[in-house]
């Protein structure tokens, strides 16, 4: 896969580089992302409370 993303043909000798080159790229993605900044919620009740549009009713 990391070949495929950075374009190169050829087979590495030492695949700990290419180990460390893929969670390199990984990270670089994450950090880049437009999600990259917010916070995730781990309390249900906070989150329902700060979102009350995204309750639905029964």
């Amino acid at each position: 896969m990391i070949r495929r993303i950075l374009g190169v043909e050829i087979l590495p000798e030492h695949l700990d580089a290419t180990d460390a080159l893929a969670i390199a790229l990984c990270h670089y993605y994450q950090m880049i992302s437009p999600l990259a900044g917010l916070k995730s919620s781990s309390d249900w009740k906070k989150f329902l409370a700060d979102n009350p549009d995204r309750v639905l009713k029964a």
